[in-house]
């Protein structure tokens, strides 16, 4: 609804405009609460939703109109309203609908029609393979794993020369394994020199010394790069099959798909798909490719895994079948119909993310579905939501969404600004300047202090060898997430035996030592059915930050909010359940209480 009062849309109204969609909708995000900001006034706010005129299936006709149109958008955005090419994010639903983006936004700013250049980075271009440092090192470790792996070695030649001599054309004779060894005007003759000696070192060593080895420490644009990937080498490290051998399996499975995160300071527009920003928000926000639909389509060949039980199905322990709608009128239509539904919430879910990223701008480009008999995208959803009445109320203070859809062009525009009214000439957003690094800080593996790993989760020897490690408490609160009444203790234990982290000894002893902690009589109260339990579930405050006390319990006339502690009392606890009272109390729940539980020690402390 738009404040016809206040005559603005703010930034939260803004966010809302999503939320009312979603809750039109679906009621799927009860878990999560949201508070509305009661002091701040974030005013200056758009929505904008074009519906072009489209080719019912392909949909080709209209995304090259959006094409045509997007340049122009940033163009508007960069050049009329003065925003930084930091302050602008496009999402996609699929890496190849960024490449496409990407694509005609690079070939615009190569036109003369450009006016304004500006960097842009994509979530493809992001990708740790895209990278020819990571190329070089990848490759190196293949040959140092295996001397013999001419492949790679030959792949490591063709990445040092576009490295070392791009605009020079890559010569058969260059990969004369003789002449590469004898004249190291490719591979530095250390390589070969150190070769034995690296694969002795541990991975994350022989990384740093591949670094120095072949000088990509001082390529500046690598070093988001580099540092991902040893981060990411080091984490492997952790790992008690961290060898050569595993690392490089690592890296073809899961590795060469894994991105660099970028600092917030980066001021380049951001292309990337709607999965990768959760939990990132932008000043605009534009979806170029609104069309997705709200079920599989039969060409996916989605493989459903059912469990028959009627014979003679039920021969068969689990059979796969091919997503089809005949299946809804089968025998396996439960089936069907749960896959149904899952893609529909996916969809949903995709389309609320997108909606909340923006704090000032949304703008969203989308096919013309009005004919459509069925609603099946979220093109046709969203067109339906803004063109018909569908947010009805008496009061006198809002006026209906629909009121600022323009049938004439297909343009719904919900804003707060004066058509007319400009940001001033020259105003920028102020962002603090990053410290940026010039070379990667290498050091000669024998000159570092030695790196003592640590794995995540651990093995437990005795529980009173579990009291002492720091990660403790992040076990015991593990636990407790998945505990709602007594009788889930047991399995909430035997849980974390099956996945290696406790021995049967220390499952037998932590049984024990979890059904005495809940003995006590006030905490057993906690863990009766009689209450409407979340554990660990999120509460937003009004700027949008994320807490999550470990247990709230709820019933008609009481709310409780409970939080677990292992280790020592300290202030910043009381604080911090303060702090979940007067959100719930802001939501009007009734009559809350918080308490602070040092197991431990068996003690309740009530928060005031």
């Amino acid at each position: 609804m738009f404040n016809k009062k206040l005559n603005k849309l703010s930034q939260d109204e803004l966010n809302s405009f999503g939320i009312d969609i979603k809750e039109t909708i679906t009621n799927s995000y009860k878990d999560t609460f949201q508070l509305s900001p009661t002091k701040e006034d974030n005013s200056g706010g758009r929505v904008l939703v074009e519906f072009f005129e489209s080719d019912s299936r392909k949909k080709t006709q209209y995304r090259e109109k959006v094409i045509e149109k997007l340049p122009k958008t940033i163009k508007d955005l960069l050049i009329n309203k003065k925003y930084q090419p930091g302050d602008i994010a496009i999402l996609v639903r699929t890496n190849r609908d960024g490449k496409n983006v990407a694509e005609t936004l690079l070939n615009y700013m190569n036109s003369d029609e450009a006016k304004k250049q500006y960097p842009i980075i994509s979530s493809e271009s992001l990708f740790l393979i895209n990278s020819f440092a990571i190329r070089i090192m990848i490759n190196a470790l293949y040959f140092i794993h295996n001397q013999k792996d001419k492949l790679h070695l030959m792949a490591l030649v063709a990445e040092l020369r576009k490295f070392n001599n791009p605009k020079t054309d890559i010569l058969h004779s260059d990969f004369n394994e003789e002449k590469i060894r004898e004249e190291p005007t490719i591979i530095p003759s250390r390589f070969f020199e150190e070769v034995d000696l690296l694969k002795k070192q541990n991975i994350f060593e022989i990384c740093e010394n591949l670094i120095d080895i072949f000088d990509l420490k001082g390529q500046k644009n690598q070093i988001p790069y580099i540092q991902t990937f040893q981060e990411l080498v080091k984490e492997f490290g952790n790992n008690e099959m961290a060898d050569l051998e595993h690392l490089l399996s690592w890296w073809e499975e899961k590795g060469k798909t894994k991105s660099v995160l970028l600092s917030d300071q980066d001021d380049s527009l951001k292309i990337m798909t709607i999965h990768k920003s959760k939990g990132l928000a932008f000043n605009i926000v534009i979806i170029p490719f609104f069309d997705w639909g709200l079920e599989k389509s039969p060409l996916s060949n989605t493989i459903i895994w059912a469990k028959p039980q009627i014979s003679p199905f039920n021969k068969f322990e689990i059979i796969p079948l091919v997503y089809r709608k005949s299946l809804a009128k089968s025998t396996f239509k439960k089936e069907y119909y749960e896959e149904t539904l899952y893609t529909f919430m996916d969809s949903m879910n995709m389309m609320y993310v997108a909606f909340t990223r923006p704090k000032k701008e949304l703008i969203i480009y989308a096919p013309d579905e009005i004919k459509q008999k069925e609603i099946k995208t979220v093109s046709g959803l969203l067109q339906k939501l803004v063109s018909d009445k569908v947010f009805i109320t008496s009061s006198t203070d809002y006026t209906p969404i629909p009121d600022f859809f323009d049938s004439a062009t297909n343009v719904f525009e919900l804003q707060a600004l004066d058509k007319n009214e400009k940001i001033p000439e020259g105003e920028k957003s102020e962002k603090e300047k990053p410290f940026e690094l010039n070379e990667y800080p290498v050091t000669k593996w024998n000159q570092k202090l030695n790196i003592l790993h640590h794995a995540k989760d651990f093995f437990i020897e005795s529980i009173k060898y579990i009291e002492e490690k720091v990660n403790y408490g992040k076990l015991m609160h593990e636990i407790f997430s998945s505990i709602k009444t007594k009788d889930d203790i047991d399995h909430a234990i035997d849980s974390q035996y099956y996945d290696g982290k406790l021995s049967s000894e220390e499952q037998v002893l932590l049984k024990h030592k979890i059904k005495s902690i809940i003995e006590n009589e006030k905490v057993s109260a906690w863990f009766s059915d009689k209450w409407d339990i979340k554990n660990e579930k999120a509460i937003l405050n009004s700027e949008g930050e994320r807490r999550i006390p470990d247990r709230v319990l709820f019933s008609e006339t009481q709310t409780l909010v409970i939080d677990f502690k292992f280790g020592q009392k300290h202030k910043e606890h009381i604080d911090q359940v303060q702090e979940y009272i007067n959100l719930l109390q802001q939501m009007e729940y009734p009559d809350v209480k918080g308490y602070l539980y040092y197991a431990e020690k068996n003690l309740v402390e009530e928060v005031e």
